[in-house]
């Protein structure tokens, strides 16, 4: 079953928030397991919601997905920063880090995969971290 999704430019209402927590309420009130599409539209419409809170104005789906990209961004740039300079990346890392076709963990992972190919070792993270600061 394909899930159904809003419209990036769709502007979300306060009716639309009212549906968000009556998913919720479904969910955690009744104990019923929601939908893959009923869990999208309870993230984004409580999302959205609390971007309102904090604005005052009524976001679009599109500026809902960019904060959550920004929120992964910021995650992923926090869990490079916690790595250590002396670990060496294995093939098992390259095949299992970024998941995503951009951003920092995709960034810094394609910089440890062209420093292989140009040396023929796995590089450290620090050899990565050092590769980008001349980029």
């Amino acid at each position: 079953m394909k899930t159904k999704t809003l419209s990036p430019k769709y502007r979300i209402t306060q009716e639309d928030f009212e549906r968000g927590h009556k998913l919720f309420a479904k969910e955690f009130a009744d104990g019923q397991t929601l939908t893959e599409q009923e869990r999208y539209l309870q993230d984004l419409l409580l999302d959205a919601e609390q971007m309102h809170r904090k604005t005052g104005l009524l976001p679009t789906v599109s500026e809902v997905y960019d904060r959550w990209q920004q929120e992964n961004h910021e995650s992923e740039r926090r869990r490079i920063t916690s790595w250590q300079d002396g670990y060496m990346f294995t093939q098992g890392d390259f095949d299992t880090l970024a998941e995503e076709e951009s951003g920092p963990m995709f960034d810094f992972v394609s910089t440890a995969k062209n420093l292989k190919s140009r040396t023929g070792a796995f590089p450290t993270i620090g050899d990565v971290r050092r590769s980008l600061k001349t980029k």
